[in-house]
C-alpha cells in the first residue's frame, strides 16, 4: 500500500519547505489567517481538472466521493479529507459542507499534510501566496484528489488490494502526461514495496468482484504450475513490466 512515506515524497518534490519537522511554514498560512478568511468564499478547480480528465471520469470521481460521505467513518480526518476533495472538484454546489479551522500538524498523521494542502487550495485567493507556491501546490492538489484519495480509501479491503495496487501503479505511470516529476517520485516510492506482490497476496483477487471470471480462472490455473508448487525463487516484476501489461493480464502476478 502506498503510505505516508510515498505521499510525503511527492509533496517534497514540489514544496521544498517540507522537512522532517512537522512545522511547514507554508501550511501555517491558513491557521494563522483563519479569522480573516471567509469560509464560504471557496475556489473550486473543476475546470482545471477537466483539462486532464473527461467529464465522465470527473463525474464518476464525484459520485465516489459522494457515496463515501454517506458511509460511517471511524475517524473524522477520513471524512474531512473526502469532504475537501469533494469541494475541490466543485461537488458542493449548495455549500452544505462546512470547512473546519486547521488543526494541529502532526508528523505521524500524514493526512494532516493533505488536509492542509487542500485548505490552502480552496482559500488560495484569500491567502498571500506567490506564483511559484501556487503552481507547486496546484500540482500537489491535483495528484491528491485525482490519483490518490480514491484508491487509498479502497485499500482497506484486503481482497481488493492486489488488483487496486496494480491499477494504482498504472495510473501513476499514466500521470506522466500530467506531471512527470510527481509521477516519477510517486512511482519510485511505490515500487520500493513491490516485494509484497507475492503469490499468496495475489490469490486474494479471487474474491474481488472487480476482477473478471476469466482472469480468476487463469489465476487458479497458474496456482497449479510446477514452478509454483516447487517454491522456486520468486521473480519480482519491475514497475515497468507491471505498467506495460494490460489489466487483463492481472493473472500473471502469480509467477
Amino acid at each position: 500500500m502506498y503510505t505516508k512515506t510515498g505521499i510525503k515524497g511527492h509533496i517534497e518534490v514540489k514544496i521544498k519547505q517540507v522537512t522532517k519537522s512537522p512545522d511547514v511554514p507554508l501550511f501555517k498560512k491558513p491557521k494563522g489567517n483563519w479569522k480573516n478568511i471567509y469560509p464560504t468564499k471557496i475556489q473550486c478547480y473543476r475546470e482545471t481538472v477537466e483539462l486532464f480528465r473527461t467529464v465522465t471520469e470527473l463525474e464518476n470521481l464525484l459520485d465516489f466521493y459522494g457515496a463515501e460521505l454517506k458511509n460511517f467513518m471511524v475517524r473524522d480526518d477520513y471524512r474531512e479529507l473526502i469532504e475537501l476533495s469533494f469541494v475541490f472538484l466543485g461537488g458542493d454546489a449548495e455549500k452544505k459542507i462546512k470547512i473546519k479551522p486547521p488543526g494541529a500538524m502532526h508528523q505521524a498523521r500524514w493526512m494532516a499534510r493533505e488536509i492542509y494542502s487542500l485548505k490552502l487550495s480552496l482559500f488560495s485567493s484569500q491567502l498571500k501566496l506567490n506564483t511559484k507556491d501556487k503552481e507547486a501546490l496546484l500540482d500537489v492538489y491535483l495528484f491528491i484528489v485525482i490519483i490518490y484519495v480514491k484508491p487509498w480509501l479502497q485499500w482497506i479491503w484486503a481482497v481488493k488490494a492486489p488488483y487496486k495496487d496494480l491499477c494504482f501503479l498504472k495510473s501513476l505511470k499514466a500521470y506522466e502526461k500530467v506531471n512527470e516529476s510527481i509521477s516519477k517520485a510517486a512511482s519510485q516510492k511505490f515500487s520500493q514495496d513491490l516485494w509484497y506482490f507475492t503469490d499468496e497476496i495475489a490469490v486474494l483477487a479471487l474474491f474481488d468482484d472487480d476482477v473478471d471470471e476469466e482472469t480468476k480462472l487463469k489465476i487458479v490455473a497458474n496456482l497449479h504450475r510446477k514452478s509454483f508448487l516447487t517454491h522456486e525463487k520468486r521473480y519480482i516484476p519491475s514497475k515497468e513490466e507491471l505498467c506495460g501489461s494490460s489489466y487483463g493480464e492481472f493473472d500473471t502476478l502469480i509467477l
